[in-house]
């Protein structure tokens, strides 16, 4: 029984892994890197202050880690094959969650998540935007990938 309950967990975990690698480029040097979020082009020179700073935060152990489980939840609804993450070269790396504010307009308020490496490196972003909406009061939130440009 117990090599059966093994195998099952092994089973998931090589789905788990060929799923997230649908989605998924190899790494390449972060000034190459550019993403696209709501029609907006995010590259090296955008985003390097944020990716220092997401550094810092990460070696004083202030952010959050995100798991390829919980990014594979992100990628389920995407056009199969679209790409939105660089896999880091490093084997075992975990990665890490880094909150930028967007732009705002008068309903809806932007904020962008920087996904990094445990070495720092940029694998993804998320765009988040949340709208509110006066005429039946609600509030209405939208988490993307952002697509390797």
């Amino acid at each position: 029984m117990r090599f059966y309950t093994v195998a099952l967990l092994l089973q998931s975990v090589s789905f788990s892994a060929a799923n997230l690698a649908h989605y998924q480029l190899y790494d390449i040097q972060d000034h190459l890197k550019s993403f696209r979020c709501l029609d907006q082009i995010f590259n090296y020179h955008g985003l390097e202050s944020h990716r220092l700073m997401a550094y810092r935060y990460l070696d004083a152990g202030r952010l959050t880690e995100i798991t390829i489980p919980q990014i594979e939840v992100k990628v389920r609804n995407l056009p199969h094959g679209r790409k939105v993450m660089y896999k880091s070269s490093v084997p075992g790396s975990r990665y890490y969650l880094y909150s930028m504010r967007g732009d705002d307009d008068l309903v809806t308020f932007y904020n962008y998540i920087l996904i990094i490496d445990s070495h720092g490196h940029i694998s993804a972003i998320m765009a988040q935007d949340t709208s509110f909406q006066i005429a039946a009061p609600s509030i209405i939130r939208n988490e993307n990938l952002c697509t390797i440009v």
